[in-house]
């Protein structure tokens, strides 16, 4: 437009110039013409109609770096680059001669004009006749464009600098209007959408590439307000129905009147990022969980010592709600006492490579009880030199109690070792007490005066053999034997020992059934059932305990467990049951409690006055003999255990009596030849005299080595054979023992057979490997029956 007016302007003027000028009446009007063409800033150049110059101002003279004189008879080609000339010659003429023709004033063309340095520019020329006078004129308007041309060809470069930039740039980049219709995109677009041309692309409204239409209204809302937005991450949908993440920043081009024109936006694909986020989050939600879920405590604290983080076992041992151990010390929850082994292990995790070094401590709960820990302590060392601590604390309470049963347990089987080799040596006192009583009641009529001496002798001995057995089970050497056993016997058997376990303060109170009732079970463990009971119900009581009687009460009686027991016990067998039941006027327990008293190691006693063994132990042996427990309690009333056994009075033979009958078997006796190896003198005479008094012929060896001996010379004064049909030998004595022995008959006597005897069981004989697998063997004591029948079974077998 200014340039239109420009020329309408020169139009103007120049027609008054050329008019005063073709006067040339008055020198001003001359003078005038020059001066007007000289204040134009275009060059002015007149041709004449062959198109030489004779006329041309200051801006031509400068243009072309030629005074007007010289300028003056040149003609159009003389203004003209050569090369130029010769390559658009005829359009050049045919520019003039058409305005000639037509006077194209305004119309525009360009051509490359030449200085008089040879210098080549670009020029505009605007060209009009005047056809007022005898002659016709042209009248060039020229202007150097170069400044024009470099400026354009500058923002020419810097468009295609910019459009290649944004080509190959791997930023999507659009332009959409406020109604959502696409105007441009680039190449990355097309590569993120998968889309191959443009014109695919801007068809679709822009809303249409959204997965969730929310994001692009919410987008459209903010920019009414909003000159940008930027990092707004939405999901698009792709050409195939696929959909990513993307990162927008989009801002809004406005009018004069602030109104939204145009949206230009940025696209980043962040759908790798993204899936690093989300495996980071996932990852981060599973450790946490794992956290979480972790049985053992774990803490996060800073270089500070303050505490960042606590799992839920945390909480849970230390007691703690969330927000109360959150920014708390450390040191808070260690134990006063074990602060400085504390910062010592932290000194050296600090530097040995943050490895996990376990160390024990004892922490504080929100209660104030100490509880040890085995920790493992590392730590993570930031960029900025910050300190990130962690703690992995395993609860040490179980394992300690199990150290200290271990301990006890460890002292137990000493006591229990030393306890085995008693009854060991006393069963072998045994052997000769009830040995020869039996002997000599076999021999003595019952009239006679001592007989009732000599019985109360052998009853004694028998009294003394259970306790041996006793003795035996508790060092853990006396394998279970079940057998039939009178309840009501047994524990009025144990009366005496029970009334030791209590105090004076507190009666026990027997309601045992008129009749006996029979089970079959180890005596041992009946009587390890029995003892616990009272011991439970002694400490239930408590010393304190003043309110009313302290009773313990034991009762038995037979009951029949029919289908209305098994609404509440589905696993119980119907049948006839034994009821022994013990009862306290104790402190009672709660039902939390009731749930728990068979579990291992629980126990309601204070620390260090039980093992919590104790009901586990009587539990396991009821259901191992197919009875079952019901428990009763109130509290401040007392409990009442009931232990249900299978009854086996229904199969038992109609006399059982309590001594095995002495009564001579003559199907036991014979005339063999027995050598009798044994190192205690005692033990082997009434060995020898008892397998006399049966018919055997009995030799006697003190050692082991003596009897090989005795073997392998032939003892002339045996008078059936010149052999031995069998050796009685004790396992263990000092030299060649039982086992060697027996090995060196076995290799060099083989048809000699061997009974092995020993104060120990057989159990843990054959545990110790103390003798030959399958081979014979009797327990001291021994009766006579039983070495009778033991020695004449093994001599009838083939």
């Amino acid at each position: 437009m200014i340039e239109y007016l420009q020329h309408k302007l020169i139009d103007q003027n120049m027609n008054k110039a050329i008019s005063a000028y073709r006067k040339q009446t008055d020198v001003k009007d001359i003078d005038l013409f020059r001066s007007l063409l000289n204040s134009i800033g275009e060059a002015i150049i007149g041709f004449d109609s062959n198109r030489n110059i004779f006329l041309a101002n200051l801006s031509a003279e400068k243009m072309f770096d030629l005074q007007a004189e010289k300028l003056i008879g040149k003609s159009l080609k003389d203004l003209i680059s050569p090369a130029f000339w010769d390559q658009h010659r005829t359009e050049i003429n045919r520019y003039f001669s058409q305005a000639q023709v037509e006077d194209n004033a305004g119309n525009l063309a360009e051509y490359q004009g030449i200085r008089s340095d040879g210098e080549i520019f670009p020029m505009e020329v605007s060209i009009r006749v005047d056809r007022s006078g005898p002659n016709e004129y042209l009248l060039a308007i020229l202007r150097d464009v170069s400044r024009k041309r470099r400026t354009e060809a500058a923002i020419r470069s810097s468009e295609d600098r910019y459009r290649s930039l944004q080509e190959n740039l791997p930023l999507g980049i659009y332009q959409a209007t406020p109604e959502g219709k696409i105007v441009a995109v680039n190449n990355a677009i097309l590569n993120i959408m998968g889309y191959e041309n443009r014109f695919e692309i801007i068809q679709i409204p822009l809303y249409k590439f959204f997965l969730n239409q929310d994001d692009y209204k919410k987008i459209i809302h903010r920019l009414r307000n909003v000159q940008a937005l930027t990092d707004f991450d939405v999901q698009l949908i792709k050409k195939d129905g696929s959909t990513i993440w993307t990162s927008l920043s989009i801002k809004a081009s406005r009018d004069e009147s602030g109104k939204v024109k145009y949206i230009n936006g940025i696209v980043i694909d962040i759908s790798e990022s993204k899936a690093v986020e989300q495996a980071l989050i996932e990852s981060e939600t599973k450790y946490r969980q794992l956290a979480e879920t972790a049985q053992d405590i774990i803490i996060m604290y800073n270089g500070s010592a303050r505490i960042l983080y606590a799992n839920q076992a945390t909480l849970k041992c230390l007691k703690y709600k969330n927000d109360q151990v959150i920014g708390k010390l450390i040191t808070d929850i260690v134990a006063p006492e074990h602060h400085m082994a504390w910062a010592e292990h932290q000194e050296i995790c600090r530097g040995s490579a943050r490895e996990f070094i376990p160390y024990e401590v004892e922490l504080v709960n929100n209660e104030g009880a100490h509880i040890p820990f085995e920790v493992n302590t590392s730590m993570i060392e930031g960029n900025s030199g910050q300190e990130t601590w962690f703690i992995y604390a395993r609860d040490l309470s179980a394992r300690k109690k199990l150290e200290d049963q271990l301990h006890q347990s460890q002292k137990m089987d000493s006591i229990g070792t030393l306890a085995g080799g008693i009854a060991h040596d006393f069963n072998n006192l045994l052997t000769i007490i009830n040995g020869l009583s039996e002997i000599t009641l076999r021999k003595m009529d019952e009239d006679n005066p001592n007989f009732r001496d000599i019985k109360s002798i052998h009853l004694a001995g028998k009294k003394a053999e259970d306790l041996t057995r006793k003795l035996l089970a508790f060092s853990r050497k006396q394998i279970i034997h079940p057998k039939i056993i009178d309840t009501n016997a047994l524990i009025s058997d144990l009366d005496k020992m029970l009334r030791r376990l209590i105090r004076e303060d507190i009666l026990i109170e027997k309601n045992l059934f008129p009749r006996a009732l029979h089970i079959k079970a180890d005596p041992g463990q009946f009587e390890q059932i029995l003892i616990n009971l009272v011991v439970n119900a002694r400490d239930a009581i408590g010393e304190h305990h003043s309110r009313r009687q302290k009773i313990i009460g034991i009762a038995t009686h037979p009951e029949i467990v029919d289908e209305s027991y098994l609404k509440k016990s589905p696993d119980i067998r119907l049948g006839s049951y034994v009821m022994i039941s013990v009862t306290d006027t104790g402190i009672g327990m709660e039902n939390e409690t009731i749930d728990k008293i068979f579990e291992p190691f629980f126990t309601t006693k204070e620390k260090g006055h039980g093992t919590g063994l104790g009901m586990s132990t009587v539990y396991g042996i009821v259901k191992q003999n197919k009875g079952f427990i019901k428990v009763n309690s109130q509290l401040g009333v007392g409990t009442g255990i009931e232990i249900y056994w299978p009854s086996v009075d229904d199969e038992l033979p109609e006399d059982i009596p309590y001594l095995e009958s002495i009564q001579e078997d003559k199907n036991l006796h014979g005339a063999e030849n027995i050598l009798v190896v044994e190192d205690d003198k005692d033990v082997r005479y009434f060995t020898s005299f008892a397998l006399k008094n049966l018919g055997y012929n009995v030799y006697e060896a003190d050692s082991g080595l003596a009897a090989l001996t005795m073997i392998q010379s032939g003892d002339k004064s045996k008078t059936n054979s010149n052999t031995y049909d069998m050796v009685i030998t004790d396992l263990i004595m000092p030299g060649m023992n039982g086992k060697e022995l027996a090995q060196n008959l076995s290799k060099f006597f083989p048809k000699i057979k061997v009974l092995f005897t020993s104060g120990y069981n057989e159990e843990y004989i054959v545990k110790h490997e103390m003798m030959p697998e399958e081979t014979k063997f009797i327990q001291k004591p021994f009766t006579v029956n039983i070495l009778a029948e033991k020695v004449r079974s093994i001599l009838d077998a083939d």
